[in-house]
C-alpha cells in the first residue's frame, strides 16, 4: 500500500541574497543585491509590524498673514513617517506650501485639496564615463543616491490608487480589540511607491478655511492602541450604553438613595453638666453612676 503523503509546498518570497565564489566577476547588480539583502529583511518586518503611516509629527497648521487672519499657505512641521514599502519618509524641519490660486489662470481654483507626500530619490556625485554620444554630449554615472520627501497638493479626483489614509474617519463604534488589531496585516500592498496623506484643506474666498487631519492614517501600534475601546454588547448584540457620571445630589445606581443613619448619641439630662463648669472626669463619674442603677442592700 502507499503511504499517506501530507502536504508539502516550498512557496518562493521576494527576498533575494547574492551568493559570492572565488574568482568570479562582481557586477553592479551582485553589489546593489548584496546590500539591498540585509535591508529587505528589515522592510519585511517594518511592513508587518508597523504598516505605513505617520510615526511622529508632521502636522499641517495654516499660517496667519499680517493682518491676524488665514491666508493660502501651510506649514508642514518636521516628523516621520513609513511609506506602504517600509521605507521612512523624513521632514526634518518646517515646510511651508503656499496655495494661492495663479489669478491668470483660466480654470477657477478648487475649493477642496489633499496634502500627501512620498518618498523620492535622486542621482548624485557624476563620474565622466565618456567624453560623448552622438548627440555630441558627455555621459555621466553616478556614485551617490539621495533620500528625498516628495509633497505634493492633490485634487479629490486626482488622488493616487498608492495612498496610505484612512478609508473614512473612524467613528467610535468602529473601533476594534486592540489585540486583533495588532495581528491584523497591514491593508497596504507593495506595487511601487506610495503616498502618505498628511490632510484634507477647504478653501474659500480669501484663504485657508479649514485643515482636516480625519484621514491621516497613524502606524498601526498607534492606530491600534490609542483609537477609542470597542463598546460592550448585549445579549441581543445591541451596544450598552456608556455609563454616566451622576448629577450633583443624585445617587449612584446599585446606591441607595436613603443617607446612612448615624450612630445615636447618648443623651444627657436637662440638668447635668457638659463639664465645661465641673470637669469633664466628674461628668463621666455622674454617667456611669447612673447606668449602674441604685445601690442594692447587702
Amino acid at each position: 500500500m502507499k503511504p499517506l503523503e501530507l502536504y508539502d509546498e516550498k512557496v518562493s518570497t521576494n527576498i533575494l541574497s547574492t551568493i559570492f565564489s572565488d574568482g568570479m566577476v562582481v557586477r553592479a547588480d551582485d553589489l546593489d543585491n548584496a546590500m539591498t539583502y540585509p535591508a529587505s529583511l528589515v522592510l519585511t518586518l517594518v511592513r508587518a509590524y508597523f504598516g505605513c503611516g505617520i510615526v511622529c509629527g508632521l502636522e499641517v497648521k495654516a499660517i496667519e498673514n499680517p493682518s491676524g487672519k488665514l491666508g493660502y499657505c501651510l506649514r508642514i512641521e518636521p516628523g516621520v513617517g513609513i511609506d506602504c514599502e517600509g521605507y521612512p519618509l523624513q521632514l526634518c524641519k518646517p515646510l511651508q506650501v503656499d496655495l494661492t490660486p495663479d489669478p491668470c489662470a483660466c480654470e477657477k481654483a478648487p475649493r477642496c485639496l489633499y496634502l500627501a507626500m512620498r518618498r523620492d530619490t535622486v542621482d548624485e556625485a557624476p563620474t565622466k564615463e565618456a567624453e560623448g554620444g552622438d548627440d555630441g554630449k558627455p555621459r555621466f554615472k553616478y556614485r551617490r543616491r539621495r533620500q528625498l520627501v516628495h509633497v505634493k497638493v492633490f485634487r479629490p479626483k486626482q488622488l493616487p490608487e498608492q495612498l496610505c489614509a484612512r478609508e473614512t474617519a473612524s467613528p467610535e463604534g468602529d473601533a476594534v480589540d486592540p489585540c486583533d488589531c495588532l495581528k491584523t496585516c497591514a491593508p497596504c500592498n507593495c506595487c511601487g511607491p506610495s503616498w502618505l496623506l498628511l490632510a484634507r484643506i477647504e478653501l474659500g474666498d480669501c484663504g485657508v478655511t479649514s485643515v482636516d487631519p480625519a484621514l491621516r492614517r497613524y502606524v498601526k501600534p498607534i492606530e491600534c492602541r490609542c483609537r477609542p475601546a470597542p463598546r460592550p454588547r448585549g445579549p441581543k448584540g445591541e451596544e450598552e450604553p456608556r455609563p454616566t457620571e451622576p448629577e450633583q445630589g443624585q445617587a449612584r445606581k446599585g446606591e441607595s438613595e436613603k443617607p446612612e443613619e448615624a450612630e445615636p448619641a447618648t443623651a444627657l439630662a436637662d440638668d447635668e453638666p457638659t463639664g465645661e463648669a465641673d470637669g469633664g472626669a466628674a461628668a463621666k463619674a455622674r454617667r456611669a453612676k447612673r447606668r449602674a442603677g441604685p445601690p442594692t442592700n447587702g
